[in-house]
């Protein structure tokens, strides 16, 4: 029944405008060419594991307390007052220091990331870490930089060395 028939939508090509012929053409009219279809760019899709809070964590060179506490989105009040830290009592903290890490601590308080990613970072010195180049960012794990730059143990860095940061 031609009622049923779905019609077939128009084919619509652009062409640049051509003079009017002079004379009736010779041929019958052939249908346009087809269109190209564009092939769509790839996307990559870096997924990383969801992060685990461990019970405990030992500083790196370059880390600190209220960088933890982005990192696995805890309050640092929390995690400075179960370890008998203050903000205000002066200390240094030093790679190796461990911290116990609470588990059922409240989120971090506002923004986790001091810097907008993914990105790339130049490294400035070779005394920069992973860990420190993590810091900077917040809520970045220094694994992730690893796995992504194909680093190996011990992560040594050089100045002038671009990571790509997840």
């Amino acid at each position: 029944n031609p009622q049923d028939a779905t019609p077939e939508p128009p084919v619509i090509t652009t062409a640049p405008a051509e003079e009017a012929p002079t004379e009736a053409p010779t041929e019958a009219p052939t249908e346009a060419p087809p269109t190209a279809t564009p092939t769509p760019e790839p996307v990559v899709v870096v997924t990383t594991a969801p992060q685990v809070v461990p019970a405990s964590y030992a500083l790196q060179p370059g880390e600190f307390p209220y960088c933890i506490a982005r990192r696995f989105n805890i309050n640092p009040d929390q995690l400075l007052a179960t370890n008998g830290l203050s903000p205000t009592d002066g200390r240094i903290y030093y790679p190796g220091l461990t911290l116990t890490i609470p588990q059922n601590a409240d989120p971090f308080p506002g923004e986790r990331a001091l810097r907008s990613h993914p990105d790339f970072y130049t490294v400035t010195s070779s005394e920069e870490t992973i860990y420190g180049v993590a810091c900077q960012y917040g809520d970045v794990d220094p694994m992730d930089i690893a796995v992504i730059n194909n680093l190996a143990a011990p992560y040594t860095l050089q100045a002038g060395q671009i990571l790509e940061i997840p």
